[in-house]
């Protein structure tokens, strides 16, 4: 295994973007709430890429030690939380606590991105 996270359109059978991490990636998630940001956890860390600030290196990293397990939910308010199990304890946060939504500009640049992406 290599410490990348590899994205694929299964429509077309295509890798459409390769990202570098720190360790082998645990398991990725789209933001609920933002569509340009997404979360990639690893043992150690979690990564938080915003396509809009760019995809060489990710926009935040949180460090963490013996990450086991990584969840994202919204809640009817649009609120955005992680569920964390790390060393055995369960662990709900937030790891954005101000996260504001894409303006309608933002939203046409990562679509533009991601057509670009998939072209």
């Amino acid at each position: 295994m290599d410490c990348q996270l590899r994205m694929y359109d299964i429509k077309k059978e295509k890798l459409v973007l390769t990202l570098t991490c720190e360790s082998v990636p645990v398991s990725a998630r789209w933001s609920k709430n933002r569509s340009s940001l997404f979360y990639i956890a690893m043992n150690t860390s979690i990564d938080m890429w915003d396509l809009l600030v760019g995809d060489i290196r990710p926009w935040k990293t949180i460090k963490m030690t013996n990450l086991q397990g990584f969840e994202l939910y919204c809640t009817p308010h649009h609120k955005e939380f992680q569920v964390i199990l790390q060393s055995n304890e369960l662990k709900i946060t937030s790891l954005i606590k101000d996260m504001k939504s894409l303006s309608t500009q933002d939203q046409n640049r990562i679509h533009s991105y991601i057509s670009l992406l998939l072209s």
